[in-house]
Formats: C-alpha cells, sequence, structure tokens
C-alpha cells in the first residue's frame, strides 16, 4: 500500500469510520435488448454513476450512494442501481488481479457501466477498492 492510499484510507476512515466493505472493482458493458435496463428499472447507460453489487448485497445497497476509493487513491459517487450475480465473478483473474477475500470476510465485486469505469479509475483495468456507504 502507498504512502499516499494509506494517509487517504486513514483519513476517509476518520471521516466516516471503517469502509463498509472492500474487494474488486470491475466493469461491464452489455445491454440485451429488450432487457436494455437497470435492475432498479432505469434505462440502460454506459455512461451513468452508477454500480451493481451481488444480489446477495441488493436488498441491503439498493438505491444508497456509495463511496468508491481505488487501490490508486481514485475516489469516485456511484449509486447502487443494478445487480447480479458477482460473488462468484471473484473466482476469476483479471489483469494482475486474482482474488481475495475482503478484509471483512465477506467477498465482494462491484461492477461500474464500462464509460464511467474508463472515466472514473482511468483504465479497464481490475481495481482493489474500498467502499463507504453514504446513505
Amino acid at each position: 500500500m502507498t504512502d499516499a492510499l494509506l494517509a487517504l484510507l486513514l483519513f476517509l476512515t476518520q471521516v466516516l469510520g471503517q469502509p463498509r466493505l472492500s474487494g474488486l472493482a470491475t466493469w461491464y458493458d452489455y445491454c440485451v435488448p429488450p432487457a436494455c435496463v437497470f435492475r432498479s428499472g432505469e434505462a440502460w447507460s454506459d455512461s451513468s454513476p452508477s454500480c451493481a453489487v451481488d444480489t446477495s448485497l441488493w436488498p441491503e445497497l439498493k438505491g444508497k450512494r456509495v463511496l468508491v476509493l481505488t487501490q490508486d487513491c481514485r475516489t469516485a459517487i456511484l449509486r447502487v442501481n443494478d445487480t447480479g450475480y458477482l460473488y462468484a465473478a471473484g473466482y476469476f483473474q483479471r489483469g494482475a488481479w486474482t482474488w481475495q477475500p475482503a478484509e471483512s470476510g465477506q467477498r465482494f465485486v462491484i461492477d461500474v457501466p464500462a464509460a464511467t469505469y474508463r472515466r472514473v479509475f482511468g483504465t479497464t483495468d481490475t481495481r482493489r477498492v474500498w467502499l463507504w456507504i453514504l446513505d
């Protein structure tokens, strides 16, 4: 962990408390007609400032805003408006990342529409992330 990341993580922990989840951020860019809607019912948008969480977390997180911090000190506020079977998605290797359980012991993957992912995280590589629930 870099000094800058550690400093930012400590600052956010002091302001917002411990991160609720940690895990991986990936991207997705598919929409198969006629189901071109997010699970929330909103029309699909590749550049929506939103994310998907695993179906097991949907009841708790649907519609909530989350602050995401990446391993390279990028932050984003996203709204949870989609879901999928992402828990199992952790068992893949993508780029330099092989799935590891989150510190809390809970496996977690956040999936972000591709255009948003590139704009916010500046890459298409999988990122290690920490997540705080804002509301």
